[in-house]
């Protein structure tokens, strides 16, 4: 069976799809898998896939939705074995991974899919032209993150620093894409397949948020996570500002009320009132730095909007809407 601390890790690493990204979590992650040969059998078709499982860190959304059913084969196998490994809190059975796998997910995933395949990857050339390529920027924090936490010498604060720069720029690159993917989707498909879009988006980052709570690693995740990545903490702030609030919270909630295996394990955890108003401080301090935040990063966007507007042939219609 899996130590305490294995657990541990392995809930930073499932959860913190963003913080696993520093050498630490990356280098503990490595050590705790290889020490158990139950845990490195289970990651086996993980690591064979080599590819990102979770949405959160996919804006090819044509792409991550055509290998969907793989994806979710992929996690429901590893959340099966790592349960028959005996450890006691399954991170491939938290919300944020298994959840868009539920039957009410994969219909959303189906619908969206439908629409963007018609597109023919004009929405993701679009937004990635004008958002950025997260692939690229996200894999170098990936690659310099293996290098360092792989060396045999302890590295320096300065040689994390680009790393955690990276993160921040994939992060700032995936606001702008899930926001225009958004907007490309209604504008080709129409509000439905938008709401269904930016709903599934919205309840992956709720659940996240969920899971943070649950395993009461909130405080050091939102700790490590540089500001542009505060959405993975603060799920409101992702689309900020786009309308349709409460559709995305309503189709949000629809697929968690789709959750069986979260609705049989979670339980509340217990805390002291005291403990609650320090961490609604926490939050409240948190909110009060990301509203400026939230005015920079929105007129970046809505300048490159009308940048890329202004750049499309006469009587060419834009994916985007002001």
């Amino acid at each position: 069976m899996a130590s305490a601390i294995s657990f541990v890790i392995l809930v930073a690493v499932s959860c913190a799809t963003v913080a696993r990204t520093h050498p630490i979590h990356h280098r503990h992650f490595t050590d705790q898998v290889s020490k158990d040969k139950c845990l490195a059998k289970c990651m086996l078709p993980v690591t064979d896939y080599g590819e990102e499982l979770s949405i959160l860190k996919n804006t090819d959304l044509a792409y991550y939705f055509e290998k969907h059913d793989t994806i979710c084969g992929i996690i429901n196998t590893a959340r099966l074995c790592i349960e028959a490994c005996g450890i006691q809190s399954n991170p491939f059975a938290m919300e944020h991974m298994i959840g868009h796998c539920t039957p009410d997910a994969i219909q959303r995933v189906r619908h969206v899919h439908k629409c963007l395949k018609t597109t023919e990857s004009r929405i993701h050339s679009d937004c990635e032209r004008s958002c950025g390529n997260h692939k690229l920027v996200n894999d170098a924090a990936h690659n310099l993150t293996v290098k360092l936490s792989t060396s045999e010498t302890n590295y320096t604060a300065e040689e994390v620093d680009p790393i955690i720069a990276h993160m921040g720029n994939a992060c700032t690159i995936y606001t702008c894409m899930a926001r225009c993917n958004v907007a490309g989707v209604r504008n080709y498909c129409g509000a439905g397949e938008a709401e269904s879009l930016q709903g599934l988006i919205q309840y992956i980052l709720d659940a996240h948020r969920r899971d943070l709570e649950r395993h009461r690693v909130l405080e050091q995740f939102a700790h490590q996570t540089p500001p542009p990545c505060s959405y993975m903490y603060q799920p409101q702030i992702l689309f900020f500002g786009m309308g349709h609030e409460n559709k995305q919270q309503s189709v949000s909630n629809q697929i968690h009320q789709q959750d069986p295996i979260q609705r049989q394990t979670y339980q509340k955890p217990q805390n002291t009132d005291d403990t609650k108003l320090q961490i609604l401080l926490k939050q409240l301090e948190v909110l009060l730095r990301q509203e400026k935040l939230l005015e920079k990063q929105n007129e970046k966007l809505d300048l490159e909007v009308s940048l890329l507007s202004r750049k499309l042939p006469a009587g060419q219609e834009t994916p985007f809407r002001a």
